[in-house]
């Protein structure tokens, strides 16, 4: 019988969902055709691209590239609901051969941050879900050294930045809090490492290259808003930390 797991990880952009990506790619974990900086899954991509121009008028190259999200879970049209079913059957049968031949525990793992927002045409595809979070003034930072061009007025960008840390981050929990699915929570502020050790046993699949640098990456970052909203959601993040997931 086929050991095939398909991983899905979840998360906003710049908050180290790339290198996670990348860790499982370099380590063994099929990934199928994806960019090359960033471990996006080509596929993935265009479709959430498409699945969001159409329903919150997202452009990719501007200062809102995934427009402005209503306050609710995102319900996806089912033209685009059909196209992820199409997709996920067409991996099946693209990659079933070469699991087969192997004979080992397989694992395929596919990410898009856009998948964060559209997880309800996604994640039942998934057998288990991986997620990504980090301290919001540092994903600000980090997206505003992307987009500052596309911003006249630094507030503006501050607060629409602060705002999808906001959106994409109760995504993410509202996942978590809905599915029965396994599911790993990874703190990028907290020890990469040890975390990697956690998820390899969670996983029961071998990770023993983490490509991790400690002086590239800002670790156990205690500095976040005077925003009652942001701290609360920080706090329901982290109560997911590690495999013991609720």
């Amino acid at each position: 019988m086929i050991n095939y797991t398909k991983i899905v990880i979840l998360g906003s952009g710049r908050s180290g969902t790339s290198y996670i990506t990348r860790m499982l790619k370099d380590n063994g974990v099929h990934v199928g055709d994806v960019t090359g900086g960033t471990c996006e899954n080509l596929d993935m991509r265009e479709i959430n691209d498409r699945c969001l121009k159409v329903m919150l008028n997202a452009e990719t190259r501007s200062k809102l590239p995934y427009g402005i999200i209503p306050p609710e879970e995102l319900n996806p049209p089912l033209e685009f609901r059909n196209v992820v079913d199409e997709y996920m059957n067409w991996v099946d049968q693209q990659y079933e051969p070469v699991f087969w031949k192997q004979g080992d525990p397989v694992l395929w793992v596919a990410k898009d941050p856009r998948t964060t927002l559209l997880n309800d045409m996604w994640t039942k595809h998934f057998d288990v879900i991986v997620g990504m979070y980090r301290n919001p003034v540092e994903v600000v930072a980090s997206y505003k050294k992307l987009l500052t061009s596309y911003y006249e007025d630094p507030l503006e960008a501050e607060a629409n930045l602060i705002q999808y840390w906001k959106r994409f981050n109760k995504s993410l929990l509202h996942v978590f809090d809905t599915t029965d699915k396994p599911k790993f929570m990874f703190d990028f502020n907290q020890d990469i490492n040890v975390q990697i050790k956690q998820l390899e046993k969670f996983l029961d699949f071998p990770l023993p290259d983490s490509g991790y640098d400690s002086k590239q990456v800002n670790q156990k970052s205690d500095h976040i808003y005077d925003d009652p909203e942001i701290n609360e959601l920080y706090n329901q993040l982290r109560s997911y930390n590690g495999q013991n997931a609720k």
